[in-house]
């Protein structure tokens, strides 16, 4: 299993990939606290191929929750850190 926390990792995980596959098609982002440049290492592997970049997200984005303290306030930013994602990559097809 790879330390999703270390940059050397993460690079060895996509760089690992491109050894079998020519590119990705889809990349999911599930894990909590990523940081923006830890996402890029899967571009060179998405440019011009009509790929995407999918998020995990819930209700608390869009709706108070009681309890749900600060988790709420960080998905709303997920989406719309998502939102700029998409229109700065999507002039690469992505």
């Amino acid at each position: 299993m790879y330390n999703v926390k270390n940059d050397d990792e993460i690079k060895a995980v996509f760089h690992k990939i491109s050894k079998v596959w020519d590119g990705l098609d889809i990349v999911i982002h599930a894990v909590a606290f990523a940081e923006r440049e830890e996402l890029k290492e899967a571009m060179p592997m998405m440019r011009g191929r009509n790929a995407a970049a999918l998020t995990l997200s819930h209700y608390g984005a869009v709706k108070v929750f009681p309890n749900d303290n600060v988790m709420g306030v960080a998905k709303a930013a997920l989406e719309s850190s998502v939102r700029y994602l998409a229109e700065a990559l999507g002039s690469e097809k992505i």
